[in-house]
């Protein structure tokens, strides 16, 4: 495929600029109606949160860890869990039922909030506290109202999270009151009918140290109990909030403690990332991505070999468990916290259980009443003070639901746009436009790719590894109406004599430092503009004082003597000098060469350009073109001439010109711009097979209305200036 460097490139879309323009054009029309007709232009409001810690209050009464409150800080949620919760489908929801009611929408509701979550847009800039809240929207107004509900649902929403704790201490608390408060009835009424039983009892030394030890174990069994119901609700809150059990935070933990497997999150992370950039420039088969799906490959693989060391085995859905989040991750320390404590308070629970069993065996054998009552006075005194921290903590509950505030503060509140987000109805059809100006690019570079033809000499000669001679500004006969094929006259300021002389030059040079002086004049395909060349050429080598003979081996349709109106008897042409050659030299062993003046004609107007004509119409003149005589005859004239110019049918036509080339110091090929690209190939990969060499090219330009008005001025001129009988050369 041809090389392409960006300064060609750049000069084929200089030559194809109005294709360009006219693409462009037609893109900003069709932009321009796509703009006024059917383009919503969109407006963006931006609402701006700032996230604050927020202070403790400290109380008399300790609530215990279960029940603190951890409030929403940078460093615990990052910006992509905002992300998350702000584009939920719970704030979606309420979103669209406030904007639907206002501006009475009536789409469904699933709809409605799928809309909503693809009309706002939430970003954390770096390095700060603010989350952005961007609403996007045909309509101003309701751009600016959906970015204001967002923020309103969203600090909303915070609050309620945080009261959330607080409401289940509450019925965890209250439950317990109510508990207390029933047994501690209950142990009351067994007082006073104990009492009613028995009036007086006296106190053993015996039974009071029971009554001691069995008081002190159930002090301490309740305070336990009471402080793993605490953990076990503690436990449930936290795996509820995490939608986890207790076996996947242990692991969690072991996990997020491993440096190595930290490390690998990292990598992989990057890795995904790079992987979804390039999804969006390459197919799935580009080499990069799967490169890059490998590598994720190995990444997944050493993260599960850590995995498995660090746990002690393999684990399903391991990736649920791995936490990056730092709340997340403190939270699933505290789960695992909790848990540990809460299996033992249940363990000493269950020893405690075990020796006051034992104590109420042995004190169930002393027949004291009096230990029965001091057990029921020592149950009271431990339900009563049950009772009242319970009641004390539910008072702190409430107080502190009441001072629950949200630690989100608004610090930039949307505003209604005036002016249309990028892009807007300009930029749209200036869009248009640009897009219509690189299709048009890309047509233009397949026009160019695709095209058969040459726009260039240069890469005539790239494509033959020859040179260009020069190049000559055809016209046909039909245009100018002129019988005579001489074109380079005399006079300087012809347009044509200049490019012919530039040939001449050009052949003059080359011929001279190779020492090549005998050429066959062949095209890549049949035009009467090769024979007009030659003798062209021929006569601008004889202008220079230099010998020239033309020799017509065009057996099939020979045009050279008709060109210069000539009329040579048919028994001194081309075939019938060869036939004498090739007789006399059978006869004799050699050719009189004294005869050969017979065969030669000379041209008044041109002293130094002979012609050799050809008048026979052969179909296969291979006779003639493989005789040895043909070969003797150009040795010959080579040697009584500076120029031998040998005039062949087309290259592809006939093997006439291969046949003739190596008789010859080489070829002159004449091409025109229009000759396919395919055909000039054709002839190259002939000529190579038969190492035969193309000294140079003469190429065409193709015919054009300013070469025509051109040429008709200059010949008009040329007429007036030159000697009556140069100037019938130009009127004939």
């Amino acid at each position: 495929m041809e090389s392409l460097s960006l300064g060609k490139v750049l000069n084929i879309l200089r030559k194809n600029f109005k294709i360009i323009l006219l693409f462009s054009i037609i893109g900003l029309m069709i932009g321009v109606f796509y703009a006024v007709a059917i383009f919503k232009p969109m407006y963006k409001s931006t609402a701006k949160l700032l996230i604050k810690n927020n202070t403790q209050t400290e109380y008399v009464t300790a609530l215990g860890t279960a029940n603190d409150l951890t409030p929403l800080t940078r460093n615990g949620n990052p910006a992509l869990t905002q992300m998350q919760i702000l584009t939920s489908g719970v704030l979606s929801d309420k979103v669209w039922q406030t904007i639907s009611a206002k501006y009475k929408f009536h789409d469904d509701p699933k709809v409605g909030a799928k809309l909503m979550q693809k009309a706002i847009n939430v970003q954390n800039p770096v390095g700060t506290d603010i989350i952005e809240i961007t609403a996007s929207w045909s309509d101003p107004k309701i751009a600016k109202d959906v970015a204001s509900e967002f923020a309103a649902a969203y600090i909303a929403n915070n609050v309620d999270q945080s009261k959330k704790g607080l409401v289940q201490s509450q019925e965890t608390i209250n439950n317990q009151l109510s508990n207390a408060e029933t047994n501690l009835a209950t142990v009351r009424e067994k007082i006073r009918q104990f009492r009613q039983a028995a009036s007086t009892i006296n106190l053993e030394v015996e039974s009071a140290s029971i009554v001691g030890q069995l008081s002190d174990l159930e002090n301490r069994y309740h305070e336990i109990v009471a402080s793993a119901g605490a953990e076990g609700n503690r436990v449930a809150s936290i795996s509820g909030k995490l939608g986890i059990d207790w076996h996947k935070a242990i692991n969690s933990v072991a996990l997020g403690h491993n440096a190595n497997i930290t490390a690998l999150q990292t990598r992989l992370g990057e890795a995904q990332e790079e992987l979804s950039g390039l999804n969006t420039k390459y197919a799935p088969t580009h080499p990069s991505i799967i490169a890059l799906n490998s590598r994720i490959s190995q990444i997944k693989s050493e993260l599960a070999d850590q995995i498995r060391q660090t746990v002690g085995g393999s684990l399903e859905n391991a990736e649920e468990i791995l936490i990056s989040d730092p709340v997340r991750t403190s939270m699933m320390e505290s789960l695992v916290s909790s848990e540990a404590t809460y299996r033992g308070l249940l363990a000493q629970s269950g020893v405690l259980s075990s020796a006051i069993d034992t104590l109420k065996a042995i004190k169930s054998s002393i027949p004291n009443k009096q230990l029965v009552l001091s057990h029921l006075l020592q149950e009271e005194a431990n339900l009563a003070l049950i009772v009242n921290t319970l009641k004390a903590k539910q008072l702190e509950t409430g107080i502190r639901e009441s001072g629950i505030v949200s630690n989100i503060n608004v610090i930039d509140n949307p505003i209604v746009p005036l002016y249309a987000a990028f892009p807007g109805r300009t930029q749209t059809a200036g869009l248009f436009g640009i897009l219509g100006a690189l299709l048009g690019i890309v047509s233009v570079m397949v026009m160019y790719l695709t095209k058969d033809t040459y726009d260039e000499v240069e890469q005539i000669e790239e494509e033959l590894k020859a040179p260009v001679l020069g190049v000559i500004p055809w016209l046909d006969k039909q245009t100018y109406n002129e019988p005579n094929a001489l074109l380079a006259i005399d006079d300087n300021a012809s347009y044509y004599s200049l490019a012919y002389q530039r040939v001449v030059s050009s052949l003059r040079i080359r011929g001279y430092n190779s020492g090549a002086k005998s050429f066959v004049f062949s095209s890549t395909e049949f035009s009467k503009s090769r024979s007009t060349v030659l003798m062209n050429i021929a006569y601008g080598l004889s202008r220079a004082g230099r010998s020239v003979i033309v020799l017509d081996a065009d057996f099939r349709t020979p045009s050279i003597h008709k060109e210069f109106g000539l009329k040579p008897n048919e028994q001194f042409s081309l075939a019938e000098l060869l036939t004498s050659i090739t007789k006399e030299v059978k006869e004799t062993g050699e050719f009189n060469w004294r005869y050969l003046s017979y065969f030669i004609h000379e041209l008044s107007e041109a002293p130094n350009l002979c012609i050799i004509p050809n008048t026979a119409n052969i179909s296969d003149p291979n006779e003639f073109l493989y005789s040895p005589a043909f070969n003797i005859l150009v040795q010959k004239l080579k040697e009584q001439y500076d120029w031998v110019l040998v005039d062949t049918p087309p290259a592809l036509a006939v093997s006439d010109a291969v046949t003739t080339s190596s008789y010859v110091d080489g070829v002159i090929l004449i091409s025109g711009l229009e000759t396919t690209k395919s055909a000039l190939r054709k002839v190259n990969r002939l000529l190579n097979n038969y190492h035969i060499p193309i000294f140079g090219i003469v190429a065409r330009e193709v015919q054009n209305s300013e070469a025509v008005l051109s040429n008709e001025y200059i010949k008009q001129i040329i007429s007036n200036m030159m000697p009556q009988e140069e100037s019938t050369l130009v009127k004939k």
